[in-house]
């Protein structure tokens, strides 16, 4: 098996790195709340999870979630982008629209589903997006 940045080569085939867990901040392990730090090897971002029954090096199925997006425009950069607001779990995030119609976004190989009703019209899939998100999180 040959490791790149990105991808894992097997027999010819390109497989995305999974989204996988590399930090656990508890909050209250009674309660099972944590801080989790989830990675797909080149971007990490801080989520939210509650009840939380991972552990480190285990990787998630399925997408993020972001609560209260706001400020949701198309994007002047084809670049992914993650900027850390001063809100606890708040980002502006610059991601690729990947499933306009299940309102899901990539940034890098970690899919992010979005709170929103709808995504503006003149946004297509595969454009960039960027947008303001109260908190992500891990269901």
């Amino acid at each position: 098996m040959i490791q790149s940045k990105k991808f894992f080569k097997i027999k010819n085939k390109k497989v995305k790195q999974p989204m996988q867990i590399i930090n656990i901040i508890w909050l209250s392990q009674e309660a099972l709340e944590a801080e989790v730090i989830v990675s797909d090897g080149a971007h990490n971002i801080m989520c939210f999870s509650q009840p939380f029954q991972c552990e480190i090096g285990d990787e998630l199925d399925g997408s993020l979630y972001c609560f209260n997006v706001t400020e949701l425009v198309k994007s002047k950069d084809n670049i992914p982008y993650i900027e850390k607001l001063n809100d606890h779990f708040s980002y502006r995030l610059t991601c690729k629209l990947h499933d306009k119609e299940n309102l899901q976004v990539m940034l890098g190989n970690l899919l992010i589903e979005l709170d929103n009703d709808t995504i503006p019209g003149d946004i297509l899939e595969d454009d960039f997006i960027t947008f303001e998100c109260q908190r992500i999180d891990i269901y």
